[in-house]
């Protein structure tokens, strides 16, 4: 989805494997992608700060809907096939997608398995997080000892960004 504005340097943007809060980051736009199989748009927060945007940088929300089945259409390996046909010649870009494929566990074996997730995709919406987005405040604080909070937000019901202005949003990146 992000390759028709960013192209191959989006690799270089991919930082989800590396432990940051966003899973792209970009100079003036972050991008967090949330996928679920549920049949509900019900994504799980995982950091307190994950649906916060730095200052002075947007933050987009990718929200993928798949459906698990014996026969669906894709694995997690006609994907991963796709973006390198995507990234086409660029070596370094390459490099860079199997160096954080590898960090996730990904090897090429995975695709003899047989256990990968079988899926369809059912719905795909881009949101800013802004405004009264379904979040934490920015300035929410938990009390003193508690570590961590793992919330759910339900996206179903909010209007989603047009092509258009994701495209346009992202030349930011």
């Amino acid at each position: 989805m992000l390759f028709p504005t960013v192209g191959a340097r989006i690799c270089h943007l991919w930082s989800g494997p590396n432990g940051e809060r966003h899973d792209f980051v970009g100079l003036g736009v972050h991008v967090e992608v949330k996928t679920t199989t549920r049949s509900e748009a019900k994504h799980e927060i995982s950091r307190l700060d994950q649906l916060r945007a730095p200052e002075g940088k947007r933050l987009l929300l990718v929200s993928i809907l798949l459906e698990r089945s014996l026969g669906g259409e894709e694995t997690l390996a006609d994907r991963v096939d796709d973006v390198r046909a995507k990234i086409g010649n660029d070596g370094h870009a390459i490099d860079v997608f199997d160096s954080q494929l590898s960090r996730l566990g990904w090897h090429e074996g995975l695709r003899q398995t047989g256990s990968l997730l079988r899926f369809t995709f059912r719905d795909v919406h881009v949101f800013e997080v802004a405004g009264s987005f379904p979040r934490l405040p920015d300035d929410y604080s938990p009390p003193l000892g508690v570590s961590g909070i793992r919330y759910a937000i339900d996206v179903g019901h909010l209007p989603s960004l047009s092509v258009s202005d994701v495209e346009l949003i992202l030349r930011s990146v």
